[in-house]
């Protein structure tokens, strides 16, 4: 193999077994930034990193193609010259290693490079480390590298274990030019089901730089069939006129060792010219007859390669982490996925592990909620047996369990989980360690999930206060904390203390890790519905426009947790204008990507089920009506333009004194609440609305015993508050009521044990508002 490649290793030890790192840059950055890159990396990963001395030179060849595609990852240094001047590494080093899905490290050498760095054409929104940040606050550089590198790369000795675990290797000798044969080859063998776990071994394996001569002794010696691979151009000689290389050194060596000789032809080839060049060679096998073929393979491996091992649960797990990665056998994720599930089914702690992050972080597999908490059920189990109920594993396990239940919906099981880990983890390690934090963090999440919002908003100053004190303020877990306690002041009413905790959280997330980290998006989501409940319905559509733009970018269409919240934004903004069609198509692709995600029953899906009915509900004359299926309306309707409420917050007597029922105007004392399904009323209610449906709002009047249907909204009776707007049959006590807030988006209820609660409306239609402003309030 020509040596087209240099390395570098740590210790200047052997490249062999280590994952493969490309290095590439602008030829005028090679000096300056190629021995501080290396130094880096191999200080936090032992890999081996390989260069091109000549990193000016486009001349590549087809072989030299595949060598770049066995790499794990590239690394470019972002540098002016880089972004602005005609160079291999980004017109093409960095364009094939994104049309190969290889992982691509951009490393921020020079800040004046970003505004170029984000353009479309350039690197756009692909997240980039800094090695030279210098606020001291932040993650440290060497840190994020490492974490980096560690969910890219494996270990030297992980994957000699996996090396250890295959049957047997299988040399394959071919022409250079026939490389893709070879990699055809391989698949093929692989099919053969008691080959799964056959390594073959050809120079793709070989490692870059390394000389071929040195080393094809040890894996000639090392497998226990030669498979020759047969095309014209194994027949033909080198430039020089001498017999090419595997005339010349691979086959006479097999023959010396032994060694069981299977020829395979892939194109039609002279045999008496075959027989010449490779004296004694057996009859050759052809792909015509593929069971001949599979037999052959099988008769030549009989003894070796079996199926002993498929009930092996580790074994499993390496041979699925080599197909995952493409060690020793070509890249192939459903194998992988199956084999490491089947591993972990069987009860292996690495594979249950493994493979509940896979679903969980939608790596490598489809986001699955539901298979991350299947899994996340049988971590905890496992670890609880194993380990014991305290130990710092089975916590872990424990805190995974109950956000897999959070996000899936089931929230008092996540309250109910998450206490447990806190309490546990109090004891054993104190209120102060980073795992207790975190156990505190997810623990007011949960009750801001279940609808406590109180006991979330006490825990997440709580953990603030504690976080900020001990790591300091632009500590990227504290910032986690203050993002938390905006969300929860927003639920709990105070929608300007929120906002300005948020913006602050925003700013030093911009600032520490850039505009297109996760966490500064979650931020500028946070922002724009904080806008929409501020009334700035255009402020809170620019900023949703781009949050859900650079999400889509960065983090994939389909994230439940970060880009379809963005997306929910964006149609809420488009609604709140006026843009009824608009919206109703943003809501209708995040209800499907929703049902598809987490499934029809998942609160988040139900929500937006719920958006989806209420402009269903929203006709050309703008008149609220039912259907019993949500469909979009196809034309806009014709809204008349209301002014934008002045925000006024009134104590429930006052409410009383100018809200009697929306439209009729009746005194809320002689009303008696009741439901379309009460016994009494539902002869009377079918003749007065056939299309009635459990979520209007009917009541009785005391006096005449007529039956009252009012448009959604808000409806006092003399023993009840009716919000029909919550989920259609909630009331609310108005004894518990300490004051109602009138927004632009909706009635905010602060109940006297302070619990806020919300009653959203559609202001796309703003018939609510209308009669608001009818009766004088807003």
């Amino acid at each position: 193999m020509d040596n087209v490649f240099s390395y570098r290793t740590r210790g200047n030890s052997s490249p062999e077994n280590k994952s493969k790192v490309y290095f590439t840059c602008h030829p005028n950055d090679f000096e300056r930034c190629f021995d501080q890159i290396c130094n880096d990396i191999l200080d936090v990963n032992d890999c081996v990193i390989f260069y091109r001395k000549d990193m000016g030179s486009f001349d590549f060849d087809e072989n030299t193609y595949i060598d770049l595609e066995r790499m794990s990852l590239f690394v470019i240094p972002v540098t002016l010259d880089l972004l602005t001047t005609h160079n291999r590494a980004l017109d093409f080093d960095y364009r094939f290693a994104q049309e190969k899905n290889i992982p691509v490290l951009p490393l921020m050498m020079e800040s004046e490079a970003y505004d170029y760095y984000k353009r479309p054409d350039n690197f756009g929104e692909l997240q980039y480390l800094n090695p030279n940040s210098t606020d001291l606050s932040a993650i440290d550089y060497k840190d994020k590298l490492k974490k980096y590198l560690d969910s890219e790369l494996l270990s030297d000795e992980m994957v000699q274990k996996i090396r250890n675990e295959f049957d047997a290797y299988i040399f394959l000798s071919y022409r250079k030019t026939d490389r893709k044969y070879a990699n055809e080859l391989m698949k093929l063998i692989h099919q053969i089901d008691e080959c799964e776990d056959v390594a073959i071994w050809f120079d793709e394996f070989l490692t870059p730089g390394v000389s071929y001569r040195e080393n094809i002794d040890k894996y000639l010696k090392g497998s226990e069939l030669f498979a020759l691979l047969v095309t014209p151009r194994i027949l033909e000689n080198d430039a020089n006129g001498a017999p090419n290389f595997v005339i010349r050194e691979e086959y006479p060596k097999a023959v010396k060792l032994d060694k069981r000789i299977i020829p395979i032809e892939m194109e039609l080839t002279d045999k008496r010219t075959l027989g010449r060049c490779f004296p004694g060679i057996p009859g050759c096998s052809d792909l015509v007859d593929i069971d001949a073929f599979n037999n052959r393979i099988l008769s030549a491996l009989a003894g070796i390669a079996t199926s002993e091992n498929n009930d092996d649960p580790r074994h499993n797990y390496l041979i699925g982490l080599a197909y995952l990665k493409g060690i020793d056998v070509e890249i192939d994720k459903e194998r992988g996925v199956k084999l490491i599930t089947k591993a972990a089914e069987a009860g292996l702690w690495e594979a249950i592990e493994k493979i509940h992050q896979m679903y969980l972080d939608g790596d490598t597999v489809k986001f699955d909620y539901k298979k991350a908490l299947y899994w996340a059920k049988k971590q905890y189990e496992n670890c609880a047996v194993k380990y014991g109920e305290d130990n710092p594993h089975t916590l872990t396990a424990l805190d995974e369990l109950a956000v897999a239940q959070g996000i899936n919906g089931d929230y008092k099981t996540s309250v109910e989980l998450q206490e447990k880990c806190y309490e546990a983890r109090c004891r054993k390690f104190g209120e102060k360690d980073q795992a207790t934090l975190s156990s505190l963090s997810n623990l007011a999440i949960a009750y801001m999930e279940l609808g406590e919002v109180k006991k979330a908003l006490e825990l997440n100053e709580k953990c603030y206060e504690i976080k900020a004190g001990t790591m300091g303020e632009e500590n990227i877990r504290t910032l986690a904390s203050l993002n938390n306690l905006a969300i929860a002041y927003m639920h709990f009413g105070d929608i300007d203390k929120s906002f300005e905790l948020q913006s602050k959280c925003y700013e030093i997330r911009h600032r520490v890790f850039g505009e297109i980290h996760i966490d500064t998006l979650r931020s500028l989501c946070n922002l724009a519905i904080l806008y929409l409940k501020k009334g700035d319905y255009q402020k809170a559509l620019q900023l949703s426009e781009k949050c859900y733009g650079l999400m889509c970018k960065n983090l994939g269409e389909e994230r439940p947790d970060t880009t379809l919240n963005a997306l929910e934004t964006l149609a809420d903004a488009h609604a709140c204008l006026g843009n009824v069609k608009k919206a109703g198509e943003l809501f209708g692709k995040c209800y499907e990507i929703k049902c598809r995600v987490l499934g029809k029953e998942h609160p988040d899906t139900l929500r937006i089920l719920k958006k989806i009915s209420r402009l269903n509900k929203v006709n050309t004359s703008g008149v609220l009506t039912f259907r019993s299926k949500p469909a979009v309306p196809a034309a806009k309707p014709v809204i008349k333009p209301v002014p934008k409420p002045v925000v006024k917050t009134y104590s429930v007597e006052e409410l009383k004194s100018k809200l009697l029922i929306i439209r009729n105007k009746l005194d809320y004392r002689n009303l008696k609440f009741c439901e379309p399904s009460d016994p009494e009323v539902l002869k009377a209610i079918a003749k007065y609305a056939s299309g009635a449906s459990p979520k209007d709002v009917f009541a009785i009047d005391d006096r005449t015993g007529k039956i009252i249907k009012t448009p959604k909204g808000i409806l006092f009776t003399k023993d009840a508050l009716y919000c029909s707007m919550l989920d259609g049959k909630s009331r609310i006590n108005y004894r518990d009521i300490k004051s109602v807030s009138i927004y632009a988006d909706g009635v905010r209820f602060k109940m006297k044990d302070g619990k806020v609660i919300e009653c959203d409306f559609n202001p796309a239609n703003d018939l609510i508002l209308n009669y608001l402003h009818g009766i004088g309030i807003g």
